[in-house]
């Protein structure tokens, strides 16, 4: 398991140029942070549209079948999480009249297509009966200890990487905890947020053991501020339509 720190044009070159080199790579749990992949004035301008939904609409959920809203949630500690969380979460979805943020992230839904053997589009438009979907998804882990337990996510045939945009800087938003990765449950964590600030992207393989590291867990938890750690996820996913715990992400804690 090494830890790469490459720019965009790396990234692109890696995946229309390399693609087998670089899938190898992540399949033995190779890390890359691509150094300010989003604009910081992009990051803190989506932070701020976020903060407006959270004060305009009141927390809840949905499942993932059509005619699901974009909607945000709170969950703490909810018993019936596939994996164990405190964590805010945002979620949108291209047939809802948010679809435009999606564009933004349109490069990376296409490199992730691309990695995957697919047409660059695939999944971009559909809608969860169509079985999988192209998402944006926000989480905040709030500081007095935001957390998301150690897990592996399904590798998917359409979704051969994770892509996590970074959404706050270490040591000015937190100054505790944060995301790491290790290969076995006995080896020790790669801890990534320091080695990275807002706008940087990390990569890496969904099958990799991977937590959030309870975040400022020794002052007072505060639902109501915005500080903590944050990040952006441009996912493909399978909707509900598909309840398979194999296609689920799986705690390893």
């Amino acid at each position: 398991m090494m830890l790469h720190t490459i720019t965009r044009k790396d990234l692109l070159d890696l995946v229309y140029r390399h693609k087998e080199e670089f899938l190898v790579s992540i399949e033995r749990c190779d890390v890359y942070i691509v150094t300010s992949y989003y604009p910081r004035e992009k990051v803190l301008a989506f932070n701020e549209f976020l903060k407006k939904i959270r004060h305009g609409s009141e927390a809840s959920w949905h499942p993932c079948l059509d005619g699901c809203p974009d909607y945000h949630r709170i969950n703490d500690e909810y018993p019936k999480s596939y994996v164990r969380a405190r964590m805010h979460s945002y979620y949108f979805h291209r047939w809802n009249p948010n679809r435009g943020l999606f564009q933004d992230f349109k490069e990376v839904f296409e490199m992730k297509n691309v990695l995957s053997g697919t047409d660059e589009d695939a999944h971009y438009d559909n809608v969860p009966s169509d079985g999988v979907i192209s998402r944006v998804v926000s989480h905040q882990y709030p500081r007095g200890g935001g957390y998301l337990a150690e897990h592996v996510d399904p590798v998917n045939p359409f979704s051969l990487v994770q892509t996590i945009i970074q959404a706050s800087d270490y040591g000015v938003d937190y100054q505790q905890g944060g995301l790491y990765i290790r290969e076995t449950e006995t080896s020790e964590p790669m801890f990534l947020d320091a080695n990275t600030t807002m706008g940087d992207m990390i990569i890496a393989s969904p099958h990799v053991r991977h937590a959030v590291a309870p975040i400022d867990p020794n002052v007072p938890l505060d639902w109501s501020k915005e500080d903590g750690r944050r990040m952006i996820l441009p996912v493909i996913i399978r909707s509900d339509y598909n309840m398979d715990p194999k296609t689920k992400p799986r705690s390893v804690g």
